[in-house]
């Protein structure tokens, strides 16, 4: 029989641990994302005033240090962290529902097996 309570208790244990070590891995995205903000803001900044500094005209000054291939590449990065972020969060959410999906066919396989070992 295909999902027997044993095979049902086994993917229960296994989503588990699926579950325990993508919350444990959130904590170095959070700060992998927080840095590569970090790191984009303040060379933005840097090149910002640089430009400034060099007497570009202040309403392309933004656009340009953001079109500056360092700056492009710090904004790549971290919107690669963020999107990892997010999609740490959507296997959380994955490894949550299956395990309440484990829980269901658990409660329902045993209600069945139950009714089996009745005798009338």
């Amino acid at each position: 029989m295909k999902n027997t309570p044993q095979e049902i208790e086994q993917g229960m244990i296994e989503k588990n641990i699926e579950l325990q070590r993508g919350i444990e891995e959130v904590p170095e995205l959070i700060n992998k994302k927080a840095g590569s903000e970090r790191d984009y803001e303040v060379s933005l900044a840097q090149k910002t005033l640089a430009l400034k500094t060099e007497g570009y005209p202040a309403t392309i000054i933004r656009d340009l240090a953001k079109g500056n291939k360092t700056i492009a590449d710090l904004k790549f990065k971290h919107s690669v962290a963020t999107e990892l972020l997010k999609l740490q969060y959507i296997k959380i959410d994955a490894a949550k529902t299956k395990i309440g999906s484990y829980q269901s066919m658990h409660a329902l396989r045993r209600i069945e097996y139950q009714k089996a070992n009745i005798v009338d």
